[in-house]
């Protein structure tokens, strides 16, 4: 955002208030991703139920 900030000379409010609500939910999603790669490693089945955790949270963001 800083770098769109300086190359337009203009800031919109609404693309600060969805990066506040955006943000949170990606930086959830790597970890959980992290997570389940991990878990599948160990447990395949276990693993699998993670990533599809993952894929909820990413279609819902993406709404």
């Amino acid at each position: 955002m800083p770098v769109l900030a300086w190359y337009f000379n203009q800031l919109s409010l609404s693309s600060l208030l969805a990066n506040l609500l955006v943000v949170p939910i990606v930086e959830f999603m790597i970890v959980v991703g992290l997570f389940a790669g991990i878990v599948a490693f160990l447990l395949p089945i276990c693993g699998r139920l993670v990533f599809t955790l993952t894929v909820c949270c990413w279609g819902w963001s993406m709404r």
